[in-house]
Formats: structure tokens, sequence, C-alpha cells
């Protein structure tokens, strides 16, 4: 059954962020840094109930973190490109108050080679990681029962070629990418029922 929603109520968000950007090496070396929480209030998810009726709880979380990002023009041509985040995400009321979020890995980080072969063409060839995550909505059943999933960290490395132009005095842009060019198995989310 569909579960009723007028007692739904709208969900909001609440963000503060500060940052840091800054420029050295004649411009040559950019870096920014930036701190911030994100307070999610309302979230609605619908709750199975054996023999009756699907109904709505709600519920609100939060997340902080740290991001990092640095570029680095080597030369002309090349540039270095890394990326970090850190985070702490947790769930702050209802039936799963102070348990992590589904999902969201505490740790993310991007190393990008940027490399100009003409003024038109470029390539990019990159590896990008991202952490273990605690299992979806299955998850929570499963815990229920003494039993806990974890989706595995994983690394990709993804391969881009890039060609810009303009045609008619419009600029134009077209990408060429192989993500994952390894074949590297890995899970994204992990879903009830699939």
């Amino acid at each position: 059954d569909a579960p009723s929603a007028i007692n739904a109520r709208p969900e909001t968000a609440d963000q503060f962020e500060l940052g840091l950007k800054s420029l050295l090496l004649d411009g040559r070396f950019l870096s920014s840094v930036g701190v911030y929480k994100i307070s999610k209030n309302n979230i609605s998810a619908v709750k199975p109930l054996p023999g009756k009726l699907n109904t709505l709880s709600f519920y609100d979380q939060s997340v902080q973190g740290i991001d990092l990002d640095l570029t680095w023009q080597l030369s002309p041509k090349l540039d270095l490109m890394a990326g970090g985040a850190l985070l702490s995400p947790i769930i702050d009321s209802g039936p799963n108050k102070g348990d992590k979020p589904a999902d969201i890995a505490n740790q993310s980080a991007s190393l990008f080679v940027h490399y100009r072969l003409t003024p038109k063409w470029s390539s990019d060839l990159g590896l990008s990681y991202l952490g273990a995550r605690r299992s979806s909505t299955l998850g929570d059943k499963l815990a229920t029962l003494g039993q806990e999933v974890t989706l595995p960290e994983y690394v990709t490395l993804d391969m881009h070629l890039n060609y810009q132009n303009k045609i008619a005095g419009h600029p134009i842009e077209l990408k060429l990418s192989v993500k994952n060019a390894t074949d590297e198995h890995y899970y994204t989310a992990f879903v009830a029922g699939v």
C-alpha cells in the first residue's frame, strides 16, 4: 500500500561553510580548503509494517567535513591536480539515531595529470578513490539481526581526451572518456532485493 502523505513535512537543509583559497608560485599553484556542516531535516523513509499499511517515518542527519583541492602547473603543458575529502556523517534523530547514514564514505581522494598536447587537444589521466561505505536499507535490517554489510573501498583509473575549438564563433568542447580503464569491480550501492 502507498504511504499517506497527509502529515508529510517538507525536507529542509542548512549548510555552513568556511573556505580559503590561495594562489602561490606566480599563480602556478592553487589551493583551496573548505570546512562545512550540512544538516538535513525531515528526511522521509517508507517503513513497511507486516500486515499493515506502509507508513512514512522522518529523521534528521548531518555531516561535517573538510575538502582540500590542489592544482599545480608543473610546466606550460602539464598540470597536477589532487583532491580529497574527510566526512563525519551521523543520523541525528529517529530510530537509527547515532548510526552512520548508508552509502556515505568517510574519505575520498583523486589524483590527476592534465597534459596539453596542442592548443586544441588535451588529455587527463588519474586515479579516483572512494572509501568503504555502510550498506543501504538492507543493511539496517541485517544490523537488526546482528549482521553488518559494508561496501569495500575502491580505486579506479580514468582517462579523458579533450578537444576545444570554435565553430562560427561559438566555443565547443568534445570529450572522450574511459572510466574505470582497468575494469575494477566495485559497488556503488547495495539495495534491498537486488
